[in-house]
């Protein structure tokens, strides 16, 4: 606190404090119109640094990038076309367009490596001027001489460093740039081969395998070899020829050290390898999180994620032998060297004086940092290749090619076809042990322009797979495709952003009031958007997660209307929809004034419309039959009698004016009451503070403390072993540099004694005996040090990899016992960044760090304690200096901090378009929207780049305030040295000198790795965020966690439930979505759920597994409560299929049964009852073909046929079933319905549908709306109540269905 109140009123004192509220972010870079003074001391960034120590910064204080540095300059005119004929083609290229040119960060290494060669040699001038033991003018020359040779070699070596950055930048931003690009380009075999995880892994760690390379090491592989060569040379002109044998043993351990060096890299390429999978896992985790939690397979996931993670650590502990083998050759080889010299010197007859030995202790303190700087070095380069290899190979995957003409013009008579065409998913390289679904052996399709086309057929028949290949988006084996190329497109599962309903909406396009509203009324979205808090502004969550399937399509279907296109493709938009929004959208959207004159290609089961359609394509019997209503009809094809499949009634019950009742609908003249609320009177248009707080969803990423993270610290420590243990590691690092320094105190008193027997004329045979017991205990200091390093090293790394270890792994079970409001606020990106990002900073880069600190703390303390012992009167003036130390990083670190903190947040939203532009690649290409991305893509990366930028320039500004002290230390030391000159022995002067030299370079150092370290702790603080968030009630993952209501095995045994008051809310401050729900459902009833989409059914199904909390009330099952039971007992006992199906990454046997809890016969029993088994046979591997992420190659129905199988396995006696059936045809329906009756009859079963004919046959029907219970009673008798919802529902159903 009182160096606080120094710094304030000193350091403050004309400092005045920008406004909080001031949005500064675009206030240019101050750099660009700096002076040359300023830029040589980094004053101009010192408004940000002050700025930083009094208060947070935010992020309107950031400046805006330096010109050089803008991402649309470098990477448009910058970076230029790769030439992939040259060796090593990417690693080239960047040096030729961004290193060459960079001449500040050449010269100014050149001058740090002069520097470095200089001052042993003024070193040696100003021993020589301390043994002459008079203090004269020349003398102080030399002080002052060593001081600015000193000052100068640290300034330039910083100043390499601020624009070695700016080439490290430009690499960074230009390489993200080109891999989003290329992914926006993938085509489905490359998609195959390249997962979103092994995506953000090429833009995390390979990176910053660019990053850190481009940094410093591109320069330094050549100009460190130049550095060593200097100073060999200048050895040999102190030692002579004993300098050569010096010089073979270094040129013999380089070799090996580079061998080290590239085992390390062959290490770190096989742990990437198990890393890519690891995030891919997580990613799927993250996508599927509802999914496992309703089937109880987090363990599963776990377990699968933790099987790559094992191997993973396994590889980078193999890494870790042969980066701590290199680091004991390189801090011993010194030393090694030094002795093997002084030996030979001795031998060939020499006098070792104090001017030769501490000249020779300084250079080889010089060759110290050169010759651990040149194997990391070659180590970052042998890594850069394996990472450059990879991101090559994936710049020269396939890409999706333009295979269709767009010659078609949207005039009268035109057609869009398929000629005689082959397609195939994976572009012909399919591999035997995947699923290869070739869309038809040959396909024939037209669909005239202007018109409405319908497509229809059985699950699996390759309906959504002809669309994709209309937009181009399956590859043509031969054949020929025409059609438009302004599409809009609405998938089967739509496609949506973490963004605003409208901006989901707009999609890039301009904002146009009048016909933004006429399509959200074509869309029937008034009643939802009545119902969002912040209306139209609402933020929807990533996917869709907080959304209903029938919003989720709606929404998609208003973005493809409002893309205002020749084209709209639409596959299955009608399946998620009640019966009465599906007649809207069908009369206002599809075939409304908005659609008219547009060519329209439709996708649906909903055959009741077919005699609305101009054309129609049915898949039958693996044929595609096509034509008019009438045209089909008079083939057989009996269309009818599949409609009389889903009657609810007979039709002599109908009344006599039916007809004249759909007439009058179908012409659009009545709506719902629903359907017309005004909605003009609910967008929002001016967006004020109210409303968005009332519309957002996604949280704020939290920055973490305002401390120094010494909490993270604490975490570090305990998570990698105990304290004793650390502390034992610690003692080993200060125990060893008192050996190591020790030997160069007997280096004085050697030089010393040989000065004496100088004087004395002893005889050359007992001064060779003399060196010789010399050199035996130099000789034992030097093997016990490295002895001690070597242990030191060891023990480190085992506690610093463990500690990587159990963080994951709190981590990873914290996040999937988190609750599932907690995916709905945080984007994928954000918590893949925590896994990808964060986990790398722990795994392998606080280690080497936290060593140096180590080191450079026990350096510093042997060495104040050995000048102290040598002088004390210079104890004093190394305390005044250590102040000033402390003053500047006092200042500087809490704005590094908080730099750093934002620069890991900024880093969320890159991954987080990452994830969602891979999961949208259909969507993006055909609204031909990929360069809106592309520059949303460079926003983000520039704004966390710019941020990195600051971020360590403001670490120069420290570093060179510092260096400039500890270039004041060397001057004072020096000053003393030659004033309070030892005339009995000069070695202790020269000592003394040559220890202040090298224990404030450590200093130096010391304060850049803890300041270095403190940022990497900062994601052990994110880390630690993410294991202390609050989980699931009373979750569990495993039968031994107890519960506190006891579950017998046989639970539940009836299936009786019962709903108690039920009131739910997703998030505390919103209006509840379920209101006092009160019903009983007894054993073995079937109960059929209805009410319009967006009303609440699939919260209240859901409610049952506690994927939601009740807010108040209860629900009881056999008459145990729910919510006193381990989430694991509950959902393990219970079965559902969601209405979003959701494949894992796996095989088919995986996807079934994880855990192998069931025979091959009892799985092929039950895929034969879902008509699944012909698929599965056919498949190469049967049941161990494997699936990529998201069931890619089957259709959505048959995902939802897979998620049936596995309820059905279960067992269980409470079924879920919401909206299983919503993408299958009747047919297929029908059967499924037969199943459920005979294989489920013996269970509760609840089914949410939309769809009437599949609930009618229920024991009762429950009737939601808006949150609340509106009827519940028998089908039956629901339907002989004239005025009730479901009899209304029903009259409607049969409308739509004549």
């Amino acid at each position: 606190m009182i160096i606080d109140r120094i710094i304030n009123k000193l350091y403050f004192k004309k400092y005045t404090l920008i406004d909080s509220y001031q949005d500064n972010n675009d206030i240019a870079s101050p750099e660009d119109s700096a002076t040359v003074i300023e830029k040589l001391f980094y004053t101009w960034i010192e408004s940000l640094v002050k700025k930083g120590y009094r208060s947070p910064l935010q992020l309107r204080d950031i400046y805006q990038f330096p010109r050089r540095l803008q991402i649309d300059k470098t990477v448009d005119d910058g970076f230029g076309v790769v030439d992939y004929g040259r060796r090593w083609p990417l690693i080239s290229h960047f040096y030729r367009k961004f290193t060459i040119t960079n001449h500040l960060a050449i010269g100014f290494k050149t001058i740090a490596i002069v520097m470095s060669i200089v001052t042993p040699l003024v070193f040696k001038q100003l021993l020589n001027s301390i043994q002459t033991n008079q203090l004269s003018m020349h003398s102080l020359m030399w002080c002052i001489a060593l001081f600015v040779s000193s000052l100068i070699g640290t300034m330039s070596v910083q100043h390499g460093y601020h624009w070695g950055m700016t080439s490290a930048i430009q690499v960074k931003s230009s390489l993200v740039s080109k891999i989003y690009e290329k992914m926006l380009r993938l085509n489905n075999y490359s998609k195959s081969l390249y997962s979103i995880g092994k995506i953000m892994n090429m833009v995390s760690a390979d990176g910053d395998s660019f990053l850190y390379y481009f940094w410093d090491n591109h320069i330094e592989l050549f100009l460190l070899p130049i550095q060593i060569t200097g100073l060999l040379i200048v050895l040999f002109y102190v030692v002579g020829l004993a300098g050569l044998f010096g010089f073979i043993v270094m040129v013999v351990m380089l070799p090996v050290n580079t061998f080290l060096g590239g085992r390390a890299s062959v290490c770190y390429r096989e742990s990437l390898v198990y890393n890519d999978d690891r995030l891919s896992l997580i990613s799927e985790l993250i996508n599927g999180i509802q999914f496992l939690k309703l089937y109880a397979w987090e363990k599963s996931f776990i377990d699968r994620i933790k099987e790559k993670r094992g191997p993973q650590l396994q590889w980078q502990w193999k890494m870790v032998i042969y980066w701590l083998l290199s680091n004991l050759l390189t801090q011993s080889l010194s030393a090694v060297v030094l002795l093997i010299t002084l030996f030979f010197y001795s031998l060939f007859g020499h006098q070792l004086d104090v001017t030769i030995a501490f000249t020779s202790l300084t250079i080889f303190n010089n060759l110290r940092k050169p010759l651990e700087f040149l194997p990391e070095s070659i180590q970052r380069i042998l890594k850069l290749l394996e990472s450059s290899k990879r991101i090559e190979d994936y710049f020269k995957a396939p890409e999706i090619g333009i295979e269709i003409d767009y010659e078609v013009t949207n005039t009268e008579n035109e057609e869009i076809y398929i000629k005689n065409a082959h397609f195939d998913w994976t572009d012909g390289k399919g591999d035997a042990s995947t699923l290869n679904t070739n869309v038809t052996k040959e396909i024939n399709f037209r669909a005239p322009v202007g018109k409405l086309t319908m497509i229809c057929g059985s699950v699996g028949s390759g309906k959504s797979s002809l669309l994709l290949s209309l937009m181009g988006e399956i590859h043509k084996t031969c054949g020929e495709v025409r059609s438009l190329k302004s599409v809009g497109y609405t998938s089967q599962q739509p496609f949506l952003m973490g963004c605003s309903l409208r901006e989901n909406i707009l999609f890039g396009k301009p904002y146009d009031r009048k016909r933004y509203l006429q399509v959200l009324e074509a869309c029937a979205l008034n009643l939802d958007i009545h119902q969002f808090p912040g209306r139209d502004q609402t933020e929807i969550g990533e996917r869709g997660l907080n959304l209903s399937g029938g919003q989720k399509q709606r929404i998609a279907l208003a973005r493809a209307l409002y893309a205002d296109c020749q084209c709209l493709i639409m596959d299955d938009p009608l399946s998620a929809v009640d019966t009465r929004v599906a007649k809207h959208l069908f009369i206002n959207a599809i075939n409304g004034p908005l659609a008219e004159g547009k060519t329209r290609i439709l996708v649906t089961h909903q055959l009741q419309y077919l005699s609305s359609a101009d054309h129609i394509a049915l898949f039958h019997n693996d044929t595609l039959i096509q034509g008019t209503y009438e045209e089909l009809s008079q083939k057989g094809i009996n269309f009818q009698s599949i409609l009389d499949l889903k009657r609810l009634r007979p039709e002599s019950e109908e009344d006599d004016d039916d007809q004249s009742l759909i007439d009058h609908e179908l012409d659009g003249n009545t709506h719902d009451h629903d359907l017309k609320i005004p909605i003009d009177s609910l967008i929002v248009d001016q967006v004020d503070d109210g409303h968005m707080e009332m519309s957002k969803l996604i949280v704020e990423e939290e920055r973490g403390s305002s401390d120094f993270g010494y909490g993270s610290w604490l975490l570090y420590a305990r998570s990698g072993g105990s304290w004793y243990y650390f502390l034992f590691i610690t003692f080993l690092y200060v125990l060893g540099q008192l050996v190591f320094q020790s030997s160069d105190y007997w280096l004085a008193i050697w030089s010393q004694s040989k000065s004496t027997s100088l004087s004395d004329s002893q005889s050359l045979a007992s001064t060779a005996t003399s060196d010789s017991y010399y050199l035996k205990i130099y000789l034992i200091l030097i093997v016990s040090f490295i002895f001690l390093i070597g242990s030191r090293f060891v023990l480190l790394s085992r506690y610093a990899l463990n500690a990587a270890k159990v963080l994951h792994d709190h981590m990873l079970l914290s996040v999937t016992l988190a609750p599932c409001q907690f995916f709905l606020e945080n984007p994928s990106g954000r918590i893949l960044n925590r896994f990808s990002r964060d986990v790398t900073d722990i795994d392998i880069k606080i280690l080497p760090e936290l060593s140096d600190i180590l080191h450079c703390a026990s350096t510093i303390i042997v060495s104040m304690l050995i000048m102290a012992y040598l002088n004390p009167y210079i104890t004093l003036p190394l305390l005044v200096f250590v102040l000033p130390y402390v003053v500047v990083q006092r200042i500087y670190l809490p704005t590094s901090m908080e730099l750093k903190r934002m620069e890991a947040v900024t880093k969320s939203p890159v991954f987080s378009i990452l994830q969602e532009t891979y999961q949208g690649l259909i969507t993006i290409r055909v609204h031909q929207q990929q360069q809106r991305f592309i520059q949303e893509l460079r926003k983000r990366l520039e704004l966390n780049l710019r941020i990195f930028h600051f971020q360590y320039t403001t670490h120069r500004y420290m570093s060179m305030r510092l260096e400039i002290i500890s270039s004041l230390v060397v001057l004072f030391a020096s000053f003393i040295a030659v004033l309070q000159n030892n005339q009995e022995n000069p070695g202790i002067s020269s000592l003394m000198i040559t220890t202040a030299f090298g224990m404030t370079g450590f200093i130096s150092w010391g304060v850049k790795q803890v300041s270095d370290l403190s940022l990497k702790m900062n994601s052990v603080e994110r880390v630690n965020t993410y294991i202390n968030i609050p989980r699931e009630g009373g979750s569990g993952i495993s039968h031994e966690l107890p519960s506190s209501q006891q579950v017998s095995n046989e639970w539940p045994k009836n299936g009786n439930i019962e709903f108690k008051d039920l009131s739910v809310r997703y998030k505390n401050t919103s209006d509840p979505v379920l209101n006092g729900i009160t019903f009983s459902i007894q054993s073995q009833e079937k109960i059929g759920i209805v009410g319009r989409t967006g009303s609440g059914k699939t919260t209240l199904g859901f409610s049952l597994f506690r994927l939601v909390e009740a807010c108040s009330g209860q629900i009881e099952i056999d008459g145990q409560d729910i919510s006193q039971m381990s989430l694991y007992d509950l959902r393990s006992r219970l079965a559902c299929v969601p209405q979003d199906p959701f494949i894992f990454s796996g095989s088919i046997r995986g996807n079934l049964d994880p855990f192998n809890q069931f025979s091959d016969h009892e799985i092929w029993t039950n895929l034969e009852l879902v008509q699944l088994k012909k698929l599965v046979t056919h498949m190469p591997l049967k049941l161990n073909t494997h699936i990529s992420e998201g069931g890619s190659g089957l259709s959505v129905g048959q995902k939802q046929l897979f998620c049936l199988c596995r309820a059905l396995l279960r067992k269980s006696k409470i079924v879920l079933l919401d909206e299983s059936s919503a993408s299958l045809d009747f047919t297929t329906d029908s059967i499924i319905k037969s199943v459920i009756r005979n294989y489920l009859k013996e269970s509760t079963v609840i089914t949410v549908a939309h769809r009437l004919d599949t609930i009618i046959d229920s024991d009762k029907i429950l009737v939601i709306d808006q949150g609340q219970l509106i009827e519940f009673d028998s089908p039956q008798n629901l339907m002989n109540l004239k005025n009730s919802k479901f009899s209304k529902l029903v009259n409607a159903f049969h409308l739509h269905h004549k």
